[in-house]
């Protein structure tokens, strides 16, 4: 019974210790937003890919990597939070390798809201 209670009491040390540690994520709606892009070619065969600039949750600026967005609407990047005003920029890919900038568009991104993602998107 005497070991229960020391592993109960050291689990709830641990939590105690991560709650009150000072690292500060972004949550659902309230921090800032994941981006869902939406390109303007659902019909064509056109495979966009976006990197996205802008501020994070933090207020730090950043830049993606490049995330594939398909034909139509794609959820990028959970693992960025983005806030205010980010650039998106396009791309196609290129035969052989690499990708070809195609264009930029930009979108404004509340730092809250009911749910997680919010959709930007090429025009």
């Amino acid at each position: 019974m005497l070991r229960y209670f020391a592993a109960i009491s050291a689990v709830a040390s641990i939590l105690l210790g991560l709650l009150f540690s000072g690292v500060v994520t972004a949550s659902a709606g309230v921090n800032g937003q994941h981006v869902t892009a939406c390109s303007l070619d659902k019909p064509t065969n056109s495979l966009w890919h976006v990197i996205i600039i802008g501020n994070n949750e933090k207020g730090q600026h950043v830049q993606s990597s490049y995330a594939e967005v398909g034909h139509g609407c794609r959820n990028v990047l959970p693992e960025l939070w983005w806030v205010g005003k980010v650039q998106i920029n396009w791309y196609n890919p290129l035969v052989g390798g690499g990708f070809k900038y195609a264009l930029t568009s930009y979108c404004e991104v509340p730092q809250r809201q009911a749910g997680d993602w919010f959709t930007c998107s090429a025009g």
